[in-house]
């Protein structure tokens, strides 16, 4: 879509292979050409065909060859992509000039920016070297060069990776870093039964959470008060949203998993799950969709290579558990009462306990079940136009019988009742048994718990009636 010819071009160098793999496509409609129709888009590559239908297969180049057509890789010995985007445009901006872009040297700058945005952990484990070049006309050098970087902004992120846990370490001020190990189960293997060789039966692995407080002089870095996860691609797979301090403090906070383990600073607990990290590595890979921006339990390869019941909701929760053991473990003093201690720690790391105060209920012969929601959790989510809303389902009382709350939001009005905002999107944060939900009504949600649910942490997004602006629009909750 950023051409405005619709074409592509690939250069590829190949390992045992001295030509360059080239091959490209033009998305264009039904068209007809030389006397024959085509129903497909265009093809640059080898005539070829396959059961009778002519097809377009790669072509290899010599680099000289190459070169003609911009696709030459005479500077790169080792494999790798280079792709062409001829007549390249930015149609979703209208600040670009009459070649319809914007000046080249801004966009460089964008490009690398963007770059150590989601590749600073590959930048400063050295495995990744990122330039955008201005070249002009049929200049040989480059008129400006822009790096991407893993230091200055990126910095209290890479220290991250970089300080071994120990006990008791808090980041309580700018500059502090602390981390801390957190076991992490990772179900068995099951596909491909064919290659015994990537099966594996379940087993512990390990995820490194590590944070830096920053200043406020950096308190203007992009991405503060979030968690980076990563894993051994050395890409950040997505930006989670970390809690807010109330000390009104900022920070920069990273989670690794599998390979990428080995890339920062050992303990002993990762040095024992050295051998395992490969397997946990592919597991959390399994886990991302297409977009590679997040780790769930429902992607197709996960769900076909692995024994996922009883796991997936501890890898549907992962986000809502770094941020409570990051705020209970590592960024906040905390002294338990000598007879708390051992129950306290159970409720920072267990998903399924809430680690916040509960509000009191007393026991009753009757029960109750209540939704408690956490405001400092809430923040609005510009892409999906509605507000994120976290809290926690507290039962309380002895009777044996099923507890039954609902929830539901309206606008605040001055007058009479508001309109019903819609709920989508419902996680439960930790164990679902005991517990289930009607949503058959998506303005109106309700819970039914059984005897033995105790408590269970929940998000959701939560969206305004047509016309309604959710970023000025009031509303509270119902139920």
């Amino acid at each position: 879509m950023h051409s405005r010819i619709f074409t592509v071009l690939f250069s590829s160098r190949i390992e045992g292979r001295k030509k360059l793999r080239i091959f490209g496509r033009s998305e264009i409609p039904a068209h007809e050409m030389d006397g024959k129709s085509w129903l497909d888009g265009a093809y640059m590559g080898s005539e070829s065909e396959k059961d009778g239908i002519p097809i377009a297969e790669s072509t290899w180049m010599k680099e000289r060859d190459a070169e003609k057509i911009l696709l030459n890789r005479d500077n790169e010995t080792e494999c790798g992509t280079t792709i062409l985007i001829p007549t390249f445009h930015e149609p979703d901006r209208d600040d670009t000039g009459s070649s319809g872009i914007r000046d080249p040297e801004e966009l460089c700058r964008d490009f690398t920016k963007a770059a150590s945005k989601w590749f600073w952990p590959a930048i400063s484990w050295e495995r990744l070297d990122f330039k955008a070049r201005v070249f002009r006309e049929e200049g040989k050098l480059a008129e400006y060069i822009s790096e991407a970087r893993a230091d200055e902004i990126w910095s209290p992120f890479v220290e991250c990776g970089r300080v071994e846990p120990f006990e008791g370490a808090k980041s309580l001020f700018p500059g502090d870093n602390s981390s801390i190990d957190v076991e992490f189960p990772i179900p068995r293997r099951v596909e491909p039964s064919d290659n015994p060789e990537l099966l594996h039966d379940e087993f512990k692995s390990i995820v490194r959470l590590g944070v830096t407080r920053v200043s406020s002089k950096e308190e203007c870095l992009p991405c503060r008060s979030t968690i980076a996860l990563i894993r051994g691609s050395g890409m950040v797979i997505d930006y989670a949203e970390g809690s807010k301090l109330s000390d009104g403090g900022s920070y920069c906070a990273a989670a690794f998993v599998g390979t990428s383990l080995s890339e920062i600073a050992e303990s002993e607990k990762t040095e024992l799950s050295r051998e395992n990290n490969a397997f946990a590595e592919e597991y959390f890979r399994a886990g991302e969709p297409v977009t590679h921006d997040d780790w769930l339990p429902t992607t197709r390869r996960l769900r076909e290579s692995y024994t996922w019941r009883g796991h997936a909701n501890r890898l549907r929760g992962i986000r809502y558990e770094l941020r409570q053991i990051l705020i209970q473990n590592l960024l906040t003093s905390f002294i338990a009462p000598p007879d708390e201690g051992p129950e306290m720690l159970k409720r920072m790391i267990n998903l399924g306990r809430g680690s916040k105060e509960k509000k009191s209920l007393a026991k009753t012969k009757s029960s109750a079940l209540e939704v408690v929601i956490d405001r400092a959790q809430c923040s609005f989510i510009k892409k999906a136009n509605g507000w994120r809303i976290a809290g926690e389902l507290v039962r309380s009382g002895e009777s044996n019988r099923t507890a039954k709350v609902h929830l539901s939001f309206q606008s605040i009005a001055d007058s009479g009742q508001g309109e019903m905002w819609g709920i989508s999107d419902m996680r439960l944060m930790g164990s679902e048994q005991y517990i289930s939900y009607d949503d058959s009504d998506a303005r109106r949600f309700i819970f039914s718990a059984e005897n033995q649910f105790s408590s269970v942490p929940f998000e959701c997004i939560v969206k305004p009636p047509s016309g309604v602006n959710p970023e000025i629009a009031g509303f509270r909750k119902v139920g």
